[in-house]
């Protein structure tokens, strides 16, 4: 046995470090809760304050506790904690989910980025593929129908021997197109 890498040369090193890097990077929506806390939070405390002084001020006896309760119970109840820590929190947990699922992700803003897709195109170097594929459906997007485009992707891929060209050779001659 020959070792090649060790310590943090190593693949899993390398793993454990992306992950560790996506799970500090930050998405828009993070950055869209950072800005509305930041106005909202000195907001609250202001709130919270004149909410202390009439009650310390005005309110019946004993003014000062009746002052203190109803400053914290401002504080309480319009607390900005889940909008700053339920953003970071769901992308860390999706991060980690997709981890647990052999699923690498860049960083937090790539977990927004599918929400904007129109299509997703595969290269064939095998890299996400393996076993047997089937071709569920085709989408045409222009003005061909989806026989013209299997056609046509068959043709092509007829002598390939790439587990996607063969599930769409296979689902061409299903279809009696080839």
């Amino acid at each position: 046995m020959k070792v090649t890498r060790v310590g943090s040369e190593t693949l899993l090193s390398q793993i454990i470090k992306m992950v560790s890097q996506a799970q500090r990077s930050r998405a828009k929506i993070q950055n869209l809760a950072d800005k509305i806390s930041s106005y909202f939070v000195p907001t609250v405390v202001g709130v919270s304050l004149i909410s202390a002084l009439v009650w310390y001020f005005f309110g019946p006896k004993p003014s000062f506790s009746l002052a203190l309760i109803n400053a914290v119970a401002v504080l309480i109840i319009a607390c900005p904690c889940a909008l700053v820590i339920s953003t970071p929190v769901s992308i860390v947990a999706a991060l980690a989910a997709a981890a647990r699922n052999g699923v690498l992700i860049k960083g937090g803003k790539y977990i927004e980025m599918p929400a904007r897709l129109n299509a997703i195109a595969f290269d064939k170097t095998g890299t996400l593929t393996r076993g047997e594929l089937s071709l569920a459906r085709v989408y045409p997007m222009n003005e061909h129908s989806e026989d013209d485009l299997l056609a046509i992707a068959a043709a092509i891929e007829t002598l390939s021997e790439h587990p996607i060209a063969r599930a769409i050779v296979s689902h061409a001659k299903q279809k009696g197109i080839q």
